[in-house]
């Protein structure tokens, strides 16, 4: 891809880092499982924590993007 079709389709740096970031929640979301209403809720937030790094450890770089520090002032599409 060209460096051209890059900002027509984002519009800058930031717009690509952006959409990048917003594909990788919805991967991340799409891996959870739905709440379960009747578990106990310690087991629950560990079974959350556990998937949550287990992202982070499939996904480094990823994870990085979604939940880094951003680094403009202007407010991510997923926040």
């Amino acid at each position: 891809m060209q460096p051209p079709t890059i900002y027509r389709l984002f519009g800058d740096k930031q717009g690509l880092i952006d959409a990048v970031a917003a594909h990788g929640m919805e991967l991340y979301l799409a891996g959870r499982p739905e709440p379960d209403a009747e578990a106990d809720p310690i087991e629950a937030l560990r079974l959350g924590w556990d998937e949550h790094v287990g992202f982070g450890l499939a996904n480094a770089a990823l994870y990085v993007v979604v939940f880094g520090t951003p680094r403009s002032h202007r407010p991510s599409p997923t926040a």
